[in-house]
């Protein structure tokens, strides 16, 4: 590790099993390929186990994602995904490698050195990883962005948990039927999605609000700004990862100093990208990152809509 600072992303990295094919997958690990947008160093922390999904996961990580990965006596985490396009199930498997992350001393390293810290609520499942999960809040610098993807899947949250997490945290990312869930678990008064959001904001004193909507577009809520913009016109191939590409590619947008509203058009480019093609990961050798000069380009074209 040198003194650069970095972007680090910690929980589920999993193999997603489409039955005909397998492919890398985890929120987090979404998040960290996908913000590496910039080109600034981004590093995901997770676990795996000594069998043969694990080996695999090292193999898709060699040469796309930075990790610093445990190895686990535990069976690599994997989920068992059905449908298509807007109608994506998962099943999680139950005790993987990932619910059993430890704090161990490089990885104190790592997270004492992060300028943004993103994780998602299923992170927190496992007793294990949740007390990994308050460790690291304790490790990060004052000065680091705390970024929570709330990713309801099955029965792995609860009221206590969303409390804990959005208490820590200075930005959250919500879609529409996770803005629902919350809505009811902590009586939001029904409005507006930007009124709910605004609810959330000040409850939690939250620095932004994401929320997806999948081809009804996106709004961003952050600084006393607010942007709701229509979601681009796009061939899609599957939706899997476009949540996280989406969070990622607005978060490093920020880091490079874009606005909120730059930031959002560039994550709503991104994220296009993503759904036209199949998996959470580009395929390789494609051309994805971004400088300056085309993320300009890009919210210029859209000013010009």
């Amino acid at each position: 590790m040198d003194n650069e600072r970095y972007i680090v992303a910690a929980g589920e990295i999993v193999v997603d099993n489409f039955g005909n094919r397998l492919c890398p997958g985890g929120a987090p690990a979404n998040f960290a390929w996908h913000a590496r947008l910039f080109g600034r160093r981004s590093l995901m922390v997770s676990a795996a186990g000594d069998d043969e999904l694990g080996d695999l996961i090292r193999g898709y990580c060699r040469d796309s994602l930075e990790t610093e990965l445990q190895s686990s006596s535990w069976p690599t985490g994997e989920v068992l995904v059905s449908g298509s396009g807007d109608a994506v199930s998962y099943h999680i498997l139950e005790d993987r490698a990932w619910d059993h992350l430890e704090m161990r001393p490089e990885t104190v390293r790592v997270l004492k050195n992060a300028v943004l810290f993103s994780f998602g609520t299923l992170m927190a499942r496992s007793p294990d990883s949740r007390a990994f999960l308050k460790r690291a809040w304790e490790l990060l610098p004052p000065d680091c962005l705390i970024f929570c993807d709330v990713n309801f899947r099955e029965h792995y949250y609860s009221w206590e948990l969303l409390e804990e997490i959005f208490t820590a945290c200075h930005m959250v990312k919500v879609n529409t039927e996770e803005l629902e869930v919350i809505t009811g678990l902590f009586g939001i008064p029904q409005g507006t999605p930007e009124l709910r959001l605004s609810w959330l904001k000040e409850r939690f004193r939250l620095r932004g609000l994401i929320l997806t909507r999948g081809d009804r577009g996106s709004l961003v809520m952050e600084n006393g700004e607010v942007s709701d913009l229509p979601a681009l016109k796009a061939e899609v191939r599957d939706t899997v990862g476009a949540g996280d590409a989406f969070g990622a590619a607005y978060a490093a947008s920020r880091l490079e100093g874009f606005s909120p509203y730059e930031s959002h058009v560039i994550a709503r480019f991104h994220a296009r990208r993503v759904v036209e093609n199949t998996g959470a990961w580009l395929p390789p050798g494609e051309p994805w990152q971004l400088t300056r000069e085309q993320a300009a380009e890009i919210i210029a074209a859209a000013m010009r809509w």
